[in-house]
């Protein structure tokens, strides 16, 4: 049977697409595997990634994705890295993102931010980082909201709001009545500076050159009774409040040598009230010298102290009130003894400290001891003259802080201070207890 030249060019034209077909085959199957590597990932969500998605490796496409295949609860991705000589370490993340907010998912690689050493392998199955979803996102902050906006409805907050903002306008209401008293203080001593200048004016030069006469006899009769006292040991107290009253004296004479010119012009009584003052000054530094060291500095002080508290131990809880506080401090040398008592009549808290007023520097030192009726410590520091400043850390339990201040104004003269006091306990885990404090407070023999 002879074949016809057109089954011929039909059988030719089948074998080579045959032939075709295979070599397609083989080189898919064969050729294609040759070049690169595979790993394989497990994720929750996949977040709509595709096969075919680009593989990025710091933001370089180094591959693609092979197959996305779910399983029962988790989605298997396979990868190709298309050159062999791409390394990537174990530890590296995994993460699939979007290319803007509509844009083709992709699945980036990050390396591990520790150097590495380990290659990851061809066939390697890792664990990749699931996507945030957008719509879970906006759920989350969707309910973040109702839940402040519930929180900013309840009742308790708006009753705690309310509370706070009596509690501030009842603090500010008192500061307008100290306010309003030290205004009144400021036009009282006023008017006394005012009397005693009308009292200057009536002294008679007489009468200022006898007490001139007088101030010398009594200073000269107090050396020889300082220095007849100091061999007596006996009468040690004696000396001392006879020394106290002396510095006092002094004190004043100062002050009064300074303002003579209203008393008197006379050359004369002015040289003799300043000789005076050094006679007795130089009294006061001969009996420290042979005492071997500084006179105690005794200084009682008293305290009345407008408070707002908040203490969720006790009841009530919040607490608008005025309080007296009383202390003692006692200075020997370098050291200084406090001893006080705080809040009298309602909790009485109790001060017993002991410190060096100038041990780190001469405006900075620290106590330590009772504090408030709990152990504590603080520094003290005295920026300048007439303000004290006070940082205290105390109860070991509720761990407080107490961070006080005190100013001496100059119409208040240095007898009076206004102080201001903040308290407040650190620990998140006990009952918390927050005060504002501010007060007037009186040394008499300072």
């Amino acid at each position: 049977m002879k074949t016809s030249p057109a089954t011929k060019v039909g059988l030719v034209t089948a074998l080579g697409a045959v032939l075709l077909v295979l070599s397609l085959i083989w080189l898919t199957r064969y050729q294609v595997k040759t070049t690169g590597y595979r790993f394989k990932l497990v994720y929750s969500d996949v977040n709509g990634l595709t096969p075919g998605a680009s593989v990025l490796l710091m933001g370089v496409r180094v591959g693609r994705v092979l197959t996305v295949v779910p399983q029962e609860r988790t989605v298997l991705v396979e990868c190709l890295i298309e050159d062999n000589a791409t390394k990537i370490y174990q530890g590296s993340r995994f993460k699939i993102y979007s290319k803007g907010l509509i844009g083709e998912k992709a699945l980036e690689i990050f390396p591990p931010t520790e150097p590495a050493t380990n290659l990851l392998s061809s066939g390697a199955f890792l664990r990749g980082d699931d996507p945030v979803r957008l719509d879970t996102t906006f759920e989350a902050a969707d309910q973040a909201v109702k839940s402040i906006g519930r929180y900013i409805d309840s009742p308790q907050t708006k009753a705690t709001f309310q509370r706070s903002l009596e509690a501030v306008q009842t603090i500010f209401a008192k500061l307008d009545t100290l306010s309003e008293h030290l205004d009144q203080l400021v036009i009282e001593a006023e008017q006394f500076v005012a009397h005693g200048k009308q009292l200057a004016g009536t002294v008679q030069e007489k009468d200022m050159r006898a007490m001139v006469e007088d101030l010398r006899f009594l200073t000269g009769g107090l050396r020889q009774s300082y220095q007849s006292l100091l061999g007596s040991p006996d009468k040690r107290n004696a000396a001392q409040e006879a020394m106290d009253s002396l510095a006092r004296l002094s004190g004043r004479l100062d002050h009064v040598a300074g303002q003579i010119d209203a008393f008197t012009s006379d050359p004369k009584q002015k040289a003799d009230l300043a000789d005076i003052v050094k006679q007795t000054q130089t009294q006061l530094a001969s009996f420290q010298g042979q005492e071997g060291g500084k006179i105690p500095a005794f200084s009682p002080r008293l305290e009345l102290q407008g408070i707002t508290q908040s203490d969720v131990a006790q009841t009530p809880a919040n607490l608008n009130t005025l309080s007296g506080n009383l202390s003692l401090r006692l200075g020997v040398g370098e050291t200084a003894f406090v001893a006080g008592a705080e809040e009298l009549g309602q909790n009485t808290l109790f001060t017993l400290t002991w410190g060096l007023p100038q041990f780190f520097a001469p405006s900075t030192g620290f106590h330590l001891g009772l504090i408030r009726s709990k152990m504590g410590m603080g520094i003290d520091f005295v920026p300048l003259a007439g303000t004290e400043v006070r940082a205290e850390l105390f109860d070991p339990v509720r761990t407080q802080v107490r961070l006080s201040a005190l100013l001496f104004p100059d119409f208040l003269g240095q007898r009076y201070g206004i102080s201001f006091e903040w308290i407040q306990s650190l620990k998140r885990d006990v009952p918390e207890f927050s005060s504002a404090r501010v007060g007037i407070q009186w040394r008499p023999l300072d």
